[in-house]
C-alpha cells in the first residue's frame, strides 16, 4: 500500500491529472488507505483485499481513463499496451527449452504476473 499515497501527486505534477481530478483521485486513495488500516488493525483479509482493489482500480484509472492510456511504467509513452511486447519478448526467451534447462525451470512456462493474472 506504500506506493498508492504518492501516485495521485506524481500523476498531477506530470500533467496526467488535472487539479480537480487529482483532488478526486487523492480522496479515493485516502479512503482505500484508511480501509486498509482498519483491515490491518482488525486482521480482516477481506477488508484488506477490498482496499487493495480500490487502490489498484483508481491507480490504473489514472493512467488509462484520466491519462488517455499512458503507459504507467514509462509515462513518456502514450500506449498502455506497450508492456505487452516486452512481456512477449521475455516469454519467448524464457520459454526456450535450453534456457529452461539452464535456469532449472524446464517444463514450467513463464507467465507475466502483474497482480491481476492467475497462474
Amino acid at each position: 500500500f506504500i506506493q498508492f499515497h504518492s501516485s495521485p501527486f506524481y500523476a498531477y505534477t506530470n500533467g496526467i491529472l488535472s487539479y480537480p481530478d487529482y483532488v478526486s483521485v487523492n480522496a479515493t486513495v485516502a479512503s482505500c488507505l484508511n480501509l486498509a488500516k482498519i483491515g490491518a488493525e482488525e486482521n480482516d483479509r477481506n477488508m484488506l483485499n477490498q482496499a487493495a482493489q480500490i487502490c489498484l482500480d483508481v491507480t490504473n484509472a489514472v493512467y488509462s481513463d484520466y491519462g488517455g492510456n499512458v503507459f504507467q511504467y514509462d509515462i513518456r509513452v502514450n500506449d498502455a499496451s506497450a508492456f505487452d511486447q516486452i512481456t512477449d519478448d521475455i516469454a519467448t526467451y524464457l520459454n526456450q527449452t535450453q534456457v529452461g534447462i539452464d535456469i532449472h525451470t524446464y517444463g514450467v512456462n513463464w507467465k507475466s504476473s502483474d497482480g491481476t493474472s492467475a497462474p
